[in-house]
């Protein structure tokens, strides 16, 4: 018995030593907060770091400066980067489709996604333009060529 008591007090010990993981949840709507200068640009270190998915949080267009996120319009998407330029597209947390991505560079390291689904949301199916990481963001600048900024955050 004395065995049994000093077993059940071990488990209780042990157990509750345990740390829970709680999950922030994130506002999408939130304005991002990007950091100075934590930016990575370079699409060999953007690369690996792209992996894993990315919820839509704010866009900017380029003429107006108008911002529009998941309340604004009521619609989220989010990207899950693969592994050889594979990806998942998932519409109000829904997964809707497969598309691709590759990088290319112009005057900067660009990533083009490219997509044949139609959607009532265009933007999830077509993000081209200058990529880079800023801390748990992912920015997508198109807007030196009259596209819009699209801006993630990592899930």
């Amino acid at each position: 018995m004395k065995n049994i008591a000093i077993l059940l007090l071990l488990i209780l010990f042990i157990s509750s030593c345990c740390k829970k993981e709680t999950k922030t949840i994130q506002n999408l709507c939130a304005e991002p907060e990007l950091g100075i200068g934590d930016c990575i640009t370079d699409s060999n270190y953007v690369k690996p770091l792209l992996l894993g998915k990315w919820n839509w949080t704010q866009t900017i267009s380029s003429w107006t400066q108008q911002k529009t996120n998941p309340c604004t319009d009521t619609f989220n998407y989010a990207y899950e980067f693969l592994i050889n330029g594979n990806l998942k597209v998932y519409e109000n947390g829904i997964f809707t489709s497969n598309a691709h991505y590759t990088f290319y560079q112009s005057y900067e390291s660009s990533i083009s996604i490219t997509d044949t689904f139609t959607s009532s949301h265009p933007e999830a199916h077509g993000a081209i333009g200058g990529v880079r990481i800023c801390g748990n963001y992912l920015i997508i600048d198109n807007s030196p060529v009259d596209g819009p900024k699209i801006i993630f955050v990592r899930n």
